[in-house]
């Protein structure tokens, strides 16, 4: 999978909702959609962690076994970021998760699919 050419902050917050319109707008809607809405200024405020924590640096220090797992449709955390940052731990596998329910809660939507590719390999799982 080929990344757009981004280091640091740059790949953390380009895929941030606050960073465009278009976005914000999906970002809202998708928020509207939650049977557990997140209330606006909730929102804003892990949108702002989000784009002023920068921990890229620090990916290569880890040494327990990591699976990185995306799902093709995740709009928060597009594919190319978690590839990235799977990109930074040594050793660690990737897996992309396509088709229907494959949005930011694969865990929730793609259960089985998301569990079945943890099992493959013990270890530590970032999601």
């Amino acid at each position: 999978m080929r990344a757009p050419p981004r280091t640091g902050r740059q790949l953390i917050s380009t895929c941030a909702l606050s960073s465009g319109a278009l976005q914000v707008g999906v970002g809202w809607s998708l928020l509207a959609s939650n049977p557990n809405p997140v209330e606006r200024e909730a929102y804003d405020r892990q949108t702002q962690a989000y784009l002023h924590f920068d921990a890229l640096e620090r990916l290569g220090g880890i040494k327990a076994p990591t699976l990185g797992i995306v799902g093709e449709q995740d709009l928060p955390t597009p594919p190319w970021v978690a590839h990235g940052v799977a990109g930074g731990i040594p050793g660690a596998r990737f897996e992309i998760v396509t088709g229907d329910g494959s949005s930011h809660v694969v865990p929730l939507a793609r259960p089985d699919d998301f569990n079945q590719l943890g099992d493959e390999r013990p270890g530590r799982v970032i999601a």
